[in-house]
């Protein structure tokens, strides 16, 4: 069984807005920002309902990036989406569909370790030949989730 290191709080962090964005868009935006940094995306979760006060969009990508045989890191998005309705919004002179509701993402990142090797030789493996690796690899991970959680924050922003 895989080890856990998270990076984030095990609950994970939180980015909300309430008002217009352009799903489609940002959606993309996201996808391009995952294959970018070379992480695999896998869809686990997908639900949409249909209720007086506009859709609820609820869906979870776990996304994963080997970093060697012996580390996996991942960054879990949680997508829950209330109240969204299309509406036109006014820019530069034309009108551009987007959707109006309360968006909610939340992030959670950790990094899987030790797949491959028994417990006792993990031990070994990790006090004396990896743990300044775990480190490292901990540090970079928790940049890069937090400057996607602030790259989405602006995302959100942009329609303000």
């Amino acid at each position: 069984m895989m080890e856990r290191i998270y990076v984030t709080p095990a609950e994970g962090i939180k980015v909300k807005h309430a008002g217009v964005l352009d799903l489609d868009e940002f959606i993309r935006w996201l996808k391009r920002w995952l294959d970018f940094n070379s992480y695999k995306q896998d869809e686990d979760f997908y639900e949409e309902k249909n209720t007086a006060r506009g859709k609820i969009i609820e869906f979870r990508w776990t996304n994963n990036k080997k970093k060697e045989t012996y580390f996996i890191y991942i960054i879990e998005i949680y997508f829950n989406f209330i109240g969204i309705v299309d509406v036109e919004v006014p820019i530069e002179g034309k009108k551009i569909k987007m959707q109006k509701g309360e968006f909610e993402i939340k992030l959670v990142s950790y990094i899987n370790k030790g797949a491959e090797a028994p417990t006792f030789w993990r031990a070994i493996y990790e006090r004396f030949l990896k743990k300044e690796n775990i480190d490292l690899y901990a540090s970079e991970l928790y940049s890069k989730v937090y400057s996607l959680q602030e790259e989405i924050k602006d995302k959100f922003n942009q329609y303000v």
